[in-house]
């Protein structure tokens, strides 16, 4: 569990990295960069858990407390996942200098989602426009929100619904600018003949419309059945090769082969 963790945020602190590059390149990240910085120790910057009730979707927040202006990263959960369940990853990116901000963008009575694709999308987006009239105020004194800086993630239905909002599928408009996208291990749908509205996949190779920096974090035994009969999490077809073959440069992509999904 650790050693995931661990490598879940190797992506994270390479936003980092990616964020100050943004401008200045446009090669494929290579993996050798990450090993400038200590992404595997926790920061030094102390933090604190904020629930917010007033925003569009309630949040969970993990802030700094030390004054300063800060990057934003909005991360939006796994299916039917908790967006506490991550407190552990978010506390440590926090301590690198990030406000994380995680909303819960539906209910899931009985292991079925109420929400579909399309909706969640919209709640993202009405959440990301909150950030600029809420996000400050919820946060400890002296410290703020740096929107010009924000980068948006999730984790499998969370990590396509970040690649759908940057790519303008929302049908409510998006208000704040995205500087880097970043999929942990982002899934699409039970198939390539079954996917989930949207449908933002297009099999053809570069063809996604960003120009922003992207990290593609995915997972070696994602597509594998569980007991060779449960189907998998991340089947092939849906799952982040397709995502990273998609994507333009700058990109970073990270496989952990040995883990799941």
């Amino acid at each position: 569990m650790a050693t995931a963790t661990a490598t879940v945020t190797l992506s994270i602190t390479l936003s980092a990295m990616l964020l100050a590059m943004a401008s200045l390149s446009s090669e494929v990240v290579k993996p050798v960069l990450a090993e400038q910085l200590p992404v595997f120790e926790a920061g030094d910057i102390s933090t604190k858990r904020i629930s917010v009730d007033t925003s569009p979707k309630p949040l969970f927040i993990i802030s700094p407390t030390v004054e300063g202006n800060y990057p934003v990263f909005l991360f939006f959960p796994g299916t039917c996942s908790s967006n506490s369940a991550y407190s552990r990853l978010f506390n440590h990116i926090a301590s690198h200098g990030y406000i994380v901000v995680a909303p819960q963008l539906y209910t899931c009575p009985d292991i079925i989602p109420t929400t579909s694709e399309n909706d969640e999308l919209n709640h993202a987006a009405e959440t990301a426009n909150w950030l600029l009239s809420g996000l400050d105020a919820a946060l400890p004194d002296n410290v703020k929100g740096n929107l010009q800086q924000l980068a948006v993630s999730g984790h499998s239905r969370g990590g396509k619904a970040a690649f759908a909002l940057a790519l303008g599928y929302s049908n409510v408009p998006l208000q704040v600018p995205i500087s880097i996208l970043v999929g942990v291990d982002p899934v699409a749908g039970w198939s390539k003949g079954c996917r989930c509205n949207p449908k933002i996949l297009t099999y053809v190779p570069n063809s996604f419309n960003l120009s922003i920096p992207v990290t593609v974090i995915g997972s070696g035994l994602g597509d594998q059945k569980f007991f060779n009969i449960i189907h998998p999490c991340a089947p092939s077809g849906v799952n982040h090769k397709e995502f990273y073959s998609e994507s333009k440069p700058p990109i970073g992509y990270f496989v952990a082969t040995e883990y799941g999904h």
